[in-house]
């Protein structure tokens, strides 16, 4: 196998880690279900897959979270197993990922000084909802 150049393995570095910066959207994780429901398609009666179905457009509309379909996805791989997803760490992650995939909904922010209208006191940091211009 011949050897890279440096510049070339410079510029690949960057444009892998500078996409694994980009987050994760409702889009995005909603077509991996999508592909997920793949495996169930001749497996889960047709009751099951379309009540995964209504999950993954309650969470496309935002009012349920990601971790609800996956809870229903991880049913079904528990009632009809298939070897390749029990080990994707997608819909079993290892804890520091649960505590990326709560940035979703969530973010840290400071409570107003002026007002302290925040459920803790003034100054302090709590969580909230993010809206689409916080990170």
């Amino acid at each position: 196998m011949a050897a890279m150049s440096p510049a070339f393995t410079a510029r690949y570095a960057a444009h892998f880690f500078a996409t694994l910066r980009q987050p994760a959207t409702r889009a995005s994780h909603l077509n991996v279900l999508q592909h997920l429901m793949g495996y169930f398609k001749k497996s889960a009666t047709l009751a099951e897959r379309h009540r995964v179905l209504e999950l993954m457009s309650s969470y496309h509309s935002g009012v349920i979270e990601l971790n609800a379909v996956l809870q229903e996805i991880c049913a079904l791989n528990a009632r009809y197993p298939n070897a390749y997803l029990l080990k994707q760490n997608y819909l079993y992650p290892e804890a520091d990922e649960v505590l990326l995939r709560a940035r979703e909904r969530t973010c840290i922010v400071k409570s107003d000084s002026q007002t302290g209208s925040a459920p803790a006191a003034r100054g302090l940091l709590y969580r909230k909802p993010c809206t689409p211009s916080q990170p």
